[in-house]
């Protein structure tokens, strides 16, 4: 039996064995899981990859939503940035020295010949540690998980 695909992708980006940088997952997940309804109406996916590799995974959906860290100091840890294409700020996983800007892989898209989504929002969850090694992310992010998820969840659902 052939799974129906949906419009609307929320899709989690970072790597869950660095410590926050794998908070785009992470609150993927728990949303995923802690909200049931919205499997009706969105997929839910995570990766570790980020520039030219989101074709593969967005390039089906007319709205996505992507989920990341992101190191500004600029707010407390914890505090979730909302973007879009137009005012988007480089995140963890989004902006690769190695490869296109995340604004350039929507051009890139259509001169290829594939329809890039129409909607697109980032929500980047300021985070303090990207680099150590482990399954738990740092202390602080820990304690505001649930605001976080509940703060983005309510944005997606009113977008």
């Amino acid at each position: 039996m052939l799974l129906e695909q949906k419009q609307s992708l929320i899709i989690g980006l970072g790597n869950d064995w660095l410590t926050d940088d794998g908070i785009g997952v992470i609150v993927t997940e728990k949303i995923k899981n802690d909200y049931p309804e919205l499997q009706k109406q969105f997929d839910f996916k995570t990766t570790a990859y980020g520039g030219l590799e989101l074709i593969d995974f967005i390039s089906a959906y007319n709205e996505v939503f992507f989920i990341d860290g992101i190191i500004t100091q600029e707010a407390e840890p914890g505090f979730v940035w909302k973007f879009s294409v137009d005012n988007f700020r480089e995140t963890l996983h989004l902006s690769h020295y190695h490869d296109v800007k995340f604004t350039v892989l929507f051009d890139f898209m259509e001169q290829i010949g594939l329809k890039a989504p129409a909607k697109v929002n980032v929500f980047a969850i300021e985070v303090i540690e990207d680099k150590e090694f482990n399954k738990t992310p740092s202390p602080v992010i820990q304690l505001k998980l649930e605001e976080i998820c509940k703060y983005i969840q309510a944005e997606i659902i009113s977008d």
